[in-house]
């Protein structure tokens, strides 16, 4: 997929489209297609960090009720576009535009810092926005298409005797873990816990607990938003 954008006196300069990765390490991966990614570093990568995940970005739809961030790039010259989904507001908490924000971007070379913590802080950051929208987030391999036989993380919030709760879960199910309970469902174990600034931010570790087990790397996940009344197994 591709659009162009006309600049002064030159040719147009052919964007790509691509799916959003987690910021980690001071990298980011995007996908042009299932086959076709590539790893980045982002020289302003605090203002690109806390824009992805606000839900003010342009989104693609992934299946009914799934939908994944996506940014436009052309690879050849470094250009990496974030656009402003048009629904959503026009700032984030932190008062950056959440549109237009064009980055030079150069093929990642080396990692900065734990990545593994930041996928942690930035699952724990999108959840309460995430929430208050009506959506559930899925932790997964990143890429166009959803596949119901990957490995995902799910984390919701739901109303359980009149308190809201976190839930999360995760398959395939998860062996021999320090915080991840034993469970003998095949489906794997299902968490809820009060929602409040630590169960959030403990989100964020069962998660990576669990993709550390998938054979990947933080860069290599990115996030699904579902729309509940979207999808079809809960209308089912």
């Amino acid at each position: 997929m591709s659009e162009s954008t006309p600049t002064s006196n030159r040719s147009p300069i052919e964007l790509l489209l691509a799916v959003l990765g987690i910021p980690a390490g001071g990298v980011v991966q995007v996908w042009m297609d299932d086959h076709n990614a590539g790893l980045y570093r982002i020289p302003d990568d605090d203002h690109f960090a806390a824009v992805i995940g606000t839900g003010t970005l342009t989104r693609a739809l992934m299946a009914p009720g799934r939908c994944r961030e996506i940014c436009q790039l052309q690879p050849s010259i470094g250009l990496l576009v974030l656009q402003e989904d048009r629904r959503a507001n026009r700032r984030t908490d932190s008062g950056y535009p959440a549109g237009y924000g064009s980055y030079q971007v150069s093929p990642a070379t080396e990692v900065i810092g734990d990545p593994w913590k930041d996928l942690s802080e930035f699952i724990a950051r999108i959840l309460e926005p995430a929430f208050t929208r009506g959506e559930l987030i899925a932790v997964e391999p990143g890429g166009w298409h959803h596949d119901r036989s990957a490995p995902f993380v799910l984390i919701g919030a739901t109303m359980i005797d009149g308190q809201t709760r976190l839930v999360i879960e995760t398959q395939p199910p998860v062996t021999d873990s320090d915080i991840w309970p034993p469970s003998d469902d095949p489906e794997g174990p299902s968490i809820a816990a009060p929602l409040h600034d630590g169960t959030l931010r403990s989100c964020g570790a069962f998660a990576v607990d669990a993709v550390m087990r998938w054979g990947v790397e933080p860069w290599d996940v990115t996030v699904t938003y579902l729309d509940p009344e979207e999808l079809p197994e809960f209308r089912d």
